[in-house]
Order: structure tokens, then sequence, then C-alpha cells
């Protein structure tokens, strides 16, 4: 695997409002561990979208932070 140096990111809900998109949308996460995060950060949306598709292992044990 090739590192490139940090990634910046932001919570989906915010990130939605700032550029103006409304829905329905559609969200496909493959994230890799880390989809408590991504759903933490998308709250607001998920109650507005039309559909999830989320990719994660069958050992998934989540954590609330």
């Amino acid at each position: 695997m090739t590192h490139f140096g940090p990634v910046i990111s932001y919570p989906l809900d915010g990130l939605l409002k700032f550029v103006g998109l409304e829905g329905p949308h559609y969200l496909k996460i493959d994230v890799d561990g880390q989809e408590n995060l991504v759903l933490a950060g998308a709250m607001n949306f998920l109650q507005q979208c039309a559909g999830v598709i989320m990719e994660m292992p069958l050992e998934y044990e989540p954590t609330v932070h």
C-alpha cells in the first residue's frame, strides 16, 4: 500500500450543507473499519437518504464514541 500523507476529512452533514446539495441521495460506504466515524458524521444526511450500501467485515464490532 502506498501512503501519500494526511487526508483532510469533513463530516458529511456539514459538507452537503456547505455545497447546497439536496436529496434524495444514495450513499456507498467502504472505509476499511472506520464505519462508525462515517455514520457519526452523517446522522442528519442518513435521515434524508434514499439508500445506503455499506461494505463491512462479518466480524465487525461497532464502537461508540
